[in-house]
């Protein structure tokens, strides 16, 4: 006979699985995946409604999350009301939060929490905060927003008048700059002195960048030669601003001008997008002789050449006939560790075919099959 059925009583219970409230506080700290953290938080909020868990906690997995997995920010800023003692941040903790949402240009998310910070968060939102929100709408090219936010800053519209600050105002100029709106940011631009505000680098970069962008190299220049007079000294952004427009422009003397400019200024100095830019321009027109100049320098100065830096010698020197040169580059190239690319092949196949010199071009050919990307 089959042995009799035990009662249901005694039949096997399972049992409650969730960890004590110390070991999911050491989850939430150390797990490598800040969503699996996230969901260990979530866990000990529903399973523990009285416990609110230490503030330097919280905050450590705001910043995992921003630095990672932004679009997971929103569950636990939802989470943060619900805590029996909410966490008061200082306004630190909204500018990760907001910056976050600016770079994975998710500014409807920015303005949401932008508008609940002392629900999230406990803390009111500074200029600071103001220039996180101006800032996502601008990355995500919400410009007509933007302008609104920036108007409303003055008649208080999110809860209280607030002044702009430099940082705004630099916000603002590169909004213009994007949309080609030069003529308002000249405009801006020239009004902040009469409004109490200095510019800085950041503003003359970005004005310069924008003006060369639309060919007003002339403009650029002369905001160039204006910064010592305000006592702002020039960076290497500011100089590869114009040195690009003026290159770009066929304007090759002031190219020129700008580099000695740049080389003699004990405050900035040539960087490899500098070079870079020098070289390609150099090349374009033909004059080697100088390329050779601002390549020894590069070297001199400890700066070694990257995929685009041989690329743009080999494309140079092939356009000009010297594929011995463009050849004796490719071998640095190969040398230092890089691995050209498809154009960089192209380049040397067309110019030793165009040099009649095939059999070599066919050996470029191979190697690109061997080697190439």
């Amino acid at each position: 006979m089959p042995p009799p059925a035990q009662p249901d009583h005694e039949q096997p219970q399972p049992r409650d699985e969730t960890p004590p409230i110390h070991r999911l506080l050491e989850l939430i700290k150390s797990d490598p995946d800040p969503a699996s953290a996230l969901s260990h938080l979530e866990r000990l909020v529903s399973t523990w409604p009285a416990y609110t868990p230490p503030q330097p906690l919280l905050f450590h997995l705001l910043r995992r999350l921003a630095t990672s997995s932004p679009s997971r920010l929103p569950r636990l800023l939802g989470l943060l009301p619900q805590l029996r003692h909410r966490p008061r941040f200082s306004e630190s903790a909204a500018l990760v939060v907001l910056s976050a949402f600016s770079r994975a240009l998710m500014p409807d998310a920015a303005l949401a929490a932008f508008r609940r910070l002392s629900a999230f968060l406990g803390c009111n939102p500074g200029i600071r905060s103001h220039n996180a929100l101006l800032d996502a709408l601008v990355r995500a090219r919400r410009f007509s927003d933007a302008d609104a936010f920036f108007a409303s800053l003055s008649h208080g519209a999110f809860g209280r008048r607030i002044a702009p600050n430099l940082q705004t105002y630099n916000i603002i100029l590169r909004s213009l700059c994007s949309r080609g709106d030069l003529d308002r940011a000249l405009t801006l631009f020239d009004s902040l002195r009469r409004r109490g505000v200095a510019p800085d680098r950041v503003t003359y970069s970005t004005l310069m960048s924008g003006l060369v962008k639309q060919n007003r190299v002339d403009n650029a220049l002369y905001l160039l030669d204006e910064m010592p007079s305000y006592e702002v000294q020039p960076d290497t952004v500011c100089y590869n601003a114009v040195l690009g427009g003026c290159f770009k422009n066929g304007e090759s003397e002031k190219a020129m001008r700008v580099w000695e400019q740049l080389v003699r200024d004990p405050g900035a100095s040539p960087n490899l997008a500098t070079y870079n830019v020098m070289l390609d321009g150099l090349c374009k027109l033909g004059r080697f002789k100088e390329v050779g100049e601002v390549w020894e320098r590069m070297v001199a100065n400890n700066h070694q050449g990257d995929m685009i830096t041989h690329g743009i010698l080999i494309h140079g020197l092939c356009r000009s006939g010297d594929v011995d040169g463009a050849a004796r580059v490719y071998t640095e190239m190969i040398k230092t560790g890089l691995v050209p690319d498809s154009a960089i092949y192209n380049s040397l196949i067309k110019g030793f075919c165009q040099a009649g010199r095939v059999v070599e071009a066919w050996k470029f050919w191979d190697y690109q099959c061997v080697w190439g990307p």
